[in-house]
């Protein structure tokens, strides 16, 4: 509930930085033209701020940058392991042949994270781009918890079967150029809830038959 709040504030932070943004450039124009207008608070801080202010700023987006891409790997990495890797593949290696494996892992994450960086460089604009990526995968996520609330007692794999049938609808709907990114959570989220309470019901019957 907290973070949902401190979200909220965030955001608002953020619209708040580009109506001064662009107050601030209406009053003294740039000059030049722009490629993305995501650079705009880049050059902001660089040539406008304080050299020691701005130095503290673009230290901090580094730190950030940092945790946030550490955390993500050590995700990745732990996730692939524990669920794929120990039980599937080597499940009585031991602890110093995993730990070299999930080394590996985080290296193989990180290429692919990069590879994934050069594509984004074509998605439009940043916040666009990661609100909906974050649309995309959420509105499953957010299926599978509506339906562990409405059948708690239901297997794993129905809300597995669900999720995939949900990401496999957003798949779908990704590829329609008439359908905004701001629908995609109402859809990815009806799409898993319903399939998995239709599945749910269809075991049922079987069982009574």
């Amino acid at each position: 509930m907290v973070s949902g709040v401190v979200v909220v504030l965030q955001f608002l932070l953020f619209l708040v930085i580009g109506v001064m943004l662009f107050s601030y450039y209406q009053h003294f124009p740039l000059g030049r033209e722009l490629e993305q207008i995501n650079r705009i608070f880049p050059i902001f801080i660089v040539e406008e701020m304080p050299a020691g202010i701005s130095g503290l700023i673009i230290a901090a987006i580094f730190a950030a940058a940092m945790s946030t891409l550490s955390s993500s790997l050590n995700s990745l990495s732990s996730s692939s392991m524990n669920d794929y890797y120990r039980p599937l593949i080597r499940p009585e290696a031991t602890d110093a042949h995993y730990l070299r494996a999930s080394r590996i892992c985080t290296l193989g994450w990180g290429i692919i994270l990069i590879l994934v960086s050069f594509l984004a460089k074509n998605w439009g604009e940043v916040l666009q781009a990661g609100l909906t990526i974050t649309s995309f995968t959420m509105g499953s996520v957010l299926g599978v918890f509506l339906l562990g609330l409405l059948r708690k007692k239901q297997s794993q794999n129905v809300g597995l079967f669900a999720m995939v049938t949900g990401l496999g609808v957003m798949v779908f709907v990704g590829l329609q150029p008439g359908i905004a990114w701001t629908w995609y959570v109402l859809i990815g989220s009806s799409a898993t809830l319903f399939s998995g309470l239709f599945l749910a019901k269809i075991l049922v019957l079987f069982r009574k038959a």
